[in-house]
């Protein structure tokens, strides 16, 4: 996918791929460390269900992107 397309000024959906595709290439691009998502439940103490849904959602995610 480009990065950029050159559109109408009216052109609505060009605008905002033009707008969003920075963001798609930043979320598509190699997964992040979980050390760096250190701090982000501060305050909380998860709950083994909190645990079980995120083994849940890794356990998809592991078989959707192996190949």
């Amino acid at each position: 996918m480009p990065l950029h397309l050159d559109v109408l000024p009216t052109d609505r959906i060009g605008q905002y791929y033009n707008r969003i595709r920075p963001m798609i290439e930043l979320m598509m691009g190699e997964p992040m460390q979980v050390s760096q998502f250190a701090g982000l439940i501060v305050g909380n103490t998860p709950t083994q269900e909190m645990f079980n849904e995120c083994e849940f959602i890794r356990a998809i995610h592991n078989s959707t992107t192996r190949s």
